[in-house]
């Protein structure tokens, strides 16, 4: 089992000792909405400081940008400014981060597994997986259709198509 977790910003990714066998499962877990603070949060409430033991041992762990295609991204320096306008910032929505989880690439907000241009499917993991034989599945709490594991099993230029997404 491969398994993967964030890492606290400034740490560093543990190389493997040796030579890495393909993985015989790969679970991916998303804390839907969380960050670095979320994190954090829980090790200070868990352990009473920033790093965690279990998550610190994990040998791969990476994080990513899911700010959408047409973004402006995160920008460190809007804390130190106060004459920044919030909506410029185009935070992602939770179609642009699951679409980006699942496929690699970015796309704009309401969009759930297809190109910023809504003409072109984007392949997700999932599909990747099937493609060579592997069984799949995704478990989720909220509504299946909902954005973020809609993003492994559906194309739609809408995220709240549900009828479409459902099928």
């Amino acid at each position: 089992i491969l398994l993967v977790a964030a890492r606290p910003l400034g740490a560093r990714a543990q190389e493997p000792a040796g030579p890495v066998a393909s993985p015989r499962n790969v679970i991916l877990m998303i804390a839907d909405g969380c960050g670095y603070n979320h994190i954090v949060a829980h090790c200070l409430y868990q352990h009473g400081a920033t790093a965690d033991p279990i998550l610190d041992s994990l040998p791969y762990r990476f994080a990513l940008s899911t700010y959408p295609a047409n973004g402006h991204g995160y920008d460190p320096t809007h804390w130190e400014r106060h004459d920044f306008a919030y909506p410029a910032l185009y935070p992602t929505d939770s179609a642009a981060a699951g679409t980006a989880l699942a496929t690699g690439f970015k796309t704009r907000n309401g969009i759930v597994g297809m190109h910023p241009d809504w003409t072109t499917v984007l392949v997700n993991t999932v599909e990747r997986a099937e493609s060579t034989g592997r069984s799949t599945g995704v478990v989720t709490s909220v509504y299946f259709a909902d954005a973020t594991p809609a993003a492994f099993v559906a194309h739609s230029g809408e995220r709240d198509d549900y009828d479409l997404i459902a099928q």
